[in-house]
């Protein structure tokens, strides 16, 4: 464990200097976080622009297998329609008025059956 000097006896003025060091543990790491002795930028950053591009490719992949299975003709057309077809279809429920009570009673049977699971 790393120590700091006590003031001397004669220097009752002086105050003994307060460094990180004098927090320092018995495993060599100080208060501030870092190894003692090492640089602070030696330390490792964490990755950022993993959970970023597994966030944008993860909805990417999902959709060019649905495009792709759905093109391909392995799912009848009302079983999975492609994307082109949700989304005008969307379009249509929303120019009818229809699309904001569909999502209503959709939300509402989601609901009602996780209160029946729960």
């Amino acid at each position: 464990m790393i120590t700091t000097r006590e003031p001397d006896a004669g220097a009752a003025d002086e105050a003994a200097p307060v460094t990180l060091h004098q927090y320092s543990s018995g495993y060599g790491y100080s208060a501030a976080g870092s190894a003692v002795g090492a640089h602070p930028r030696a330390r490792r950053r964490p990755r950022r622009w993993w959970p970023i591009l597994g966030g944008a490719l993860l909805p990417a992949v999902i959709l060019a297998a649905w495009w792709t299975l759905s093109a391909a003709g392995v799912f009848p057309s009302y079983r999975l329609p492609s994307p082109p077809a949700v989304v005008l279809a969307g379009v249509d429920l929303a120019e009818r008025g229809l699309l904001l009570p569909y999502i209503g009673i959709s939300t509402q049977r989601v609901l009602l059956g996780f209160a029946a699971g729960a």
